[in-house]
């Protein structure tokens, strides 16, 4: 029985052990089924995650992506977009502007290139271009390149480049390399040849703020010119002493070249319009270094410009995966970040150090305290109108079209005018105190009973650049008139004149005509500068013989005198383009005539010519040659060249009326000068053409209409 029960025990015992193994294995089982599933939900979260990090390519995004570990190489366009960007874009406006205003300045002169000095302004309109077509073909150079601007085949490109640099190239390299280290753009001393270039540009436009734009403008204008001043030199203390980056300083530089742009158009511009003069010399003086100045810094900036495109499209093929998702950002922030270029900033501001920098901030500080102080001196202390008044007469001063009070002292207000203009004058002399007017540089006397000018004119007038005298009773010109070296324009037509003085100036142009010369001085000779000559309706009997030296001579008026014969140095006048002597007592013509071969109007109508010289056949520019009332019309003897040009034998309507005047021009009277003196020297409306007289005649139908609009 008891050994029943113990077999029954054992059993029961190995029926245990039995079910424990079997939940041990079931346990087992399922722990390894749980930690599979684990791994697949740790791998299958992985695989999302790595899917959010790297999502696939979607349908009409625009989105490249790059299968290969090899650079890709950009687009033309794409390397365009990144070096043609808005900065660019608008540093190569400013440069061909400043280029324009050149070309325009020298256009505006007769003959640019026989006047001292003017060929300047073409050199500066030529660098402006040399200038813009460089960065072009720097850009077109890049933009053509086939190959990335990887390390290597940078290597590659200078290497070839050193073995096609000529000798000449190798000996200036040095001399390059010291620019590019010490002053280039990105060069160390950079920052100190920056504020010492602006210092000197302060000190040319305190120059011509004090000696040109105070004389030629009202306090208003000026004081705008030393407000923006000020606030340029305010700006650039404060940012003496917070320069963040390449950018901060590009801005500064930004803003010298607006402020300069502006403090040299705005006066000049605003002078122009007001119809003051400014002598060429000083307008010589106050533009071309603040021109050289600003092509210096638009070129330094389009330097830096196009050196961090250039690094943007370096990076650009360095990335062996990269994702346009916009059209290339045009921003340079994240260059400016580079190593390399905070380098170059941090070298900069180590080689300009505070010493220097408190230097150039205290001499700021003293431009704006002479610039306050101008602007609060001018604004609150004028003379009153009562006393100027007082001075010159009501007459007189009631004529001052611009005051300059400060012209003569800068902090001590005087009655001082710029441009003078009276009409119906009723005195037969100006006063005394009239000399005290020092800044004259236009007078304008119409219509009047002045008798004389002062004897002094040349003495207290030094900057007159313009002098109208006419409809008046002078008998004479004072011989001081030959001291106004700047005097280029003399009218004193409607006169008494009987002689002139022995000089006259450097004039350009003079009016002489319906007075009673019956001369010429050959002190004319010294007039070298003269294009426009008009002395008709006077009593000339001859020419002087020195007439020929007048070299820049482009128009000559010698019609109703007395004249018999002219002198054979008239052939030396080749610039010559109109010559009116009609209505005199000419027989022959010298054969050097033939040497004025840029003739293209002549008028000899009713003088005494029987006959042209062979050598009148060179006048092969000659459009219009009117011949009528002269003997030689009844034997057509001309020569055949010229049988081409109008007019000819051709009777006018009118004596003092050619053709070619005949409804053009405006309203042309017996003077023939009124669309000229009237028109383009904008003299006043008080006068008026003459009734009845040249094209101003019934049957001219009264200039074909011209003359009944005036």
């Amino acid at each position: 029985m008891k050994n029943e029960i113990q077999s029954v025990d054992a059993a029961q015992m190995t029926t245990e052990k039995a079910g424990a193994a079997v939940s041990q294995t079931e346990a087992t089982a399922k722990v390894k089924v749980g930690a599979k599933k684990t791994t697949l939900q740790l791998e299958k979260k992985a695989k999302l995650a790595e899917d959010k990090l790297n999502p696939p390519p979607e349908v009409g995004r625009i989105s490249i992506m790059l299968e290969s570990h090899k650079p890709r190489e950009l687009t033309r366009c794409e390397i365009c977009r990144l070096l043609c960007g808005h900065e660019n874009k608008g540093v190569a406006v400013l440069v061909l502007a400043i280029g324009a205003a050149a070309f325009f300045t020298f256009s505006r002169y007769k003959n640019p290139f026989s006047r001292d000095g003017i060929w300047i302004f073409f050199v500066l309109g030529m660098l402006a271009c040399l200038l813009t077509v460089s960065f072009m073909v720097r850009v077109c150079i890049v933009i053509q390149r086939k190959k990335a601007v990887g390390e290597n085949a940078a290597h590659d490109e200078n290497q070839k480049a050193e073995k096609s640099t000529s000798k000449i190239a190798v000996m200036f390299r040095p001399v390059i390399a010291m620019y590019n280290d010490c002053t280039d753009v990105n060069g160390k001393y950079y920052l100190t040849k920056m504020y010492a270039s602006e210092a000197v540009e302060h000190i040319q436009q305190v120059y011509s703020l004090t000696t040109i734009y105070l004389c030629s403008m009202p306090v208003g204008g000026s004081s705008i010119v030393s407000s923006v001043l000020t606030i340029e030199l305010l700006t650039n203390i404060w940012v003496t002493f917070h320069f963040e980056s390449q950018e901060s300083r590009d801005r500064l530089i930004l803003m010298d070249i607006f402020t300069d742009i502006f403090c040299l158009a705005f006066p000049l511009l605003y002078s122009h319009s007001l119809g003051t003069l400014i002598p060429f010399e000083s307008m010589r003086a106050i533009i071309v270094y603040p021109m050289l100045s600003l092509l210096s810094k638009l070129n330094d900036i389009w330097e830096d410009y196009f050196a961090m495109d250039l690094q943007r499209v370096e990076k650009r093929h360095r990335k062996n995966t990269e994702t346009f998702k916009k059209r290339g950002s045009r921003k340079r922030k994240s260059v400016l970040n580079l190593a390399h270029n905070r380098d170059v900033m941090e070298m900069q501001l180590d080689h300009f150090p505070k010493w220097l920098r408190y230097a150039f901030t205290i001499l700021n500080i003293s431009f704006i305290l002479f610039f306050v102080s101008l602007i609060l001196v001018h604004l609150t202390t004028q003379p009153s109108t009562d006393t100027c008044n007082n001075i010159f007469t009501k007459e007189v001063w009631g004529g001052c079209q611009v005051e300059v009070p400060f012209c003569q002292d800068l902090y001590v207000a005087k009655c001082d005018c710029a441009m003078l203009k009276i009409t119906n004058y009723t005195k037969i002399k100006l006063p005394e105190s009239f000399g005290k007017l020092k800044s004259l540089g236009k007078i304008g006397i119409y219509t009047g009973q002045l008798e004389e000018l002062p004897d002094l004119i040349g003495d207290n007038h030094e900057r007159l650049m313009v002098l109208h005298a006419t409809e008046n009773k002078l008998k004479l010109l004072p011989d001081s008139i030959g001291k106004l070296r700047n005097l280029i324009e003399l009218s004193v037509f409607n006169n008494r004149i009987q002689s002139l003085p022995e000089t006259l100036g450097n004039l350009r142009v003079f009016y002489a005509f319906n007075n009673q010369l019956q001369v010429l001085p050959d002190s004319v000779r010294t007039l070298q500068s003269l294009q426009y000559l008009s002395v008709f309706n006077n009593n000339l009997v001859s020419l002087p013989d020195t007439i020929g030296q007048l070299r820049n001579l482009e128009y000559l008026w010698v019609f109703n005198n007395q004249l018999k014969s002219l002198p054979d140095s008239v052939g030396n006048l080749q610039k010559l383009l109109l010559f009116f002597a009609w209505n005199n007592t000419l027989r022959t013509l010298p054969k050097t005539v033939g040497n004025m071969k840029s003739l293209s109007q002549v008028d000899l109508r009713h003088n005494d010519l029987t006959y042209l010289p062979s050598t009148a056949g060179k006048w092969s520019n000659v459009e219009y040659l009117y011949l009528a009332g002269n003997p030689l019309c009844r034997n057509s003897n001309i020569p055949t060249v010229l049988k081409k040009a109008q007019g000819l034998c051709e009777q006018q309507c009118s004596e003092g009326c050619p053709s070619d005047l005949l409804g053009r021009y405006g309203c042309d009277d017996d003077d023939h000068t009124y669309h000229i003196i009237v028109s383009d020297l904008n003299y006043p409306t008080e006068i008026q053409p003459k009734p009845n007289s040249g094209c101003n005649t019934e049957v001219c139908e009264y200039d074909k209409g011209e003359c009944l609009h005036q």
